[in-house]
């Protein structure tokens, strides 16, 4: 059998589903399982349709399109539930290293959300830019997948899943919630920027890592990760693979150059926590790429021994 980028992709699903089904039964997690069977049911609908346009309607693009909108969906919901899980094991919490770290650079968070609360205009647009950015992804894989022929959709799913397993990761060993949970808003300055991640937000994250995650519903559950950040580290994935999509990959460019300067801003995290946002980014793009060269490598040789042999 012919090994594809889009088995991996299902060979990685399978492992986290099977490391999440486990971690359940062993602990006796909360889980909302109803929610959870009905994101898988969507995914199998995406994953049939891709295999329908693949074989029968000889579209590989639209199938790769599909693919890729199915495999967004349920990877985001495995993997945030995963790290629910990771909650009651998670190692010790390094918000004030990494606080420490941002100083040591020159970073004054505090005062940057000052002077964010002095330029509302700026602040909403970053505010905006931050919220959109959970949604990118989809219409990037809709617009790329329009005449995606070399399949870049499914090794953009698989960029995106290796840096969600290694920021998660990371995230497991040493919790972080963002600046705003070690420094807070004084109310003069909460009370005139509206951010994402605010005070309130933090605060349940923290107790989250203090009390156990409770219920866990994959439709409900919030973003936990601090360092890395997985918001820039997405940013910088999508703006890589946007170079193939001709004139658009400006726009994108742009949005997510915006994204990653609202994330310590709308996002709460410190300074530190994009950068190890970007080295993510970079050492996924690097593995995927990799995997991606090496599995078309494998694919090419199995086909031409078979012509090779028929020919002589």
């Amino acid at each position: 059998m012919t090994i594809t980028i889009r088995r991996v992709l299902f060979a990685i699903l399978g492992l986290l589903a099977c490391t999440a089904y486990v971690w359940q039964q062993i602990r006796h997690f909360n889980v909302e399982a109803t929610a959870f069977a009905a994101l898988v049911a969507i995914f199998a609908v995406f994953a049939i349709s891709a295999a329908l346009y693949d074989w029968i309607r000889k579209d590989p693009c639209i199938g790769s399109m599909l693919f890729g909108l199915g495999f967004i969906t349920i990877y985001g919901a495995t993997l945030n539930v995963i790290s629910y899980f990771g909650l009651t094991i998670a190692g010790p919490r390094i918000d004030d290293f990494l606080a420490s770290v941002d100083r040591a650079m020159g970073v004054d968070w505090p005062a940057l959300m000052t002077f964010m609360a002095n330029h509302p205009a700026s602040n909403l647009v970053m505010y905006y830019v931050y919220r959109a950015s959970t949604w990118q992804t989809l219409i990037f894989i809709i617009i790329l997948g329009r005449s995606d022929r070399a399949r870049t959709v499914e090794q953009l799913c698989l960029t995106l899943v290796l840096c969600g397993i290694l920021t998660i990761g990371t995230w497991i060993l040493f919790p972080s919630f963002g600046a705003i949970a070690v420094y807070g808003l004084p109310p003069s300055i909460a009370g005139h920027l509206p951010i994402v991640v605010d005070q309130n937000y933090a605060h349940r994250l923290v107790n989250l890592l203090a009390n156990g995650p409770g219920l866990i519903s994959p439709l409900t559950i919030k973003g936990l990760v601090g360092f890395p950040s997985f918001h820039t580290a997405q940013a910088v994935i999508i703006a890589w693979y946007a170079r193939r999509a001709g004139v658009l990959f400006y726009p994108f460019l742009i949005f997510n150059s915006l994204t990653i300067l609202s994330t310590p801003i709308q996002g709460g995290h410190h300074v530190i926590d994009v950068i190890g946002g970007i080295a993510a980014a970079a050492f996924t793009i690097w593995l995927a790429t990799i995997i991606a060269n090496r599995v078309t490598i494998t694919a090419t040789r199995k086909e031409v021994v078979p012509a090779l042999a028929a020919a002589s």
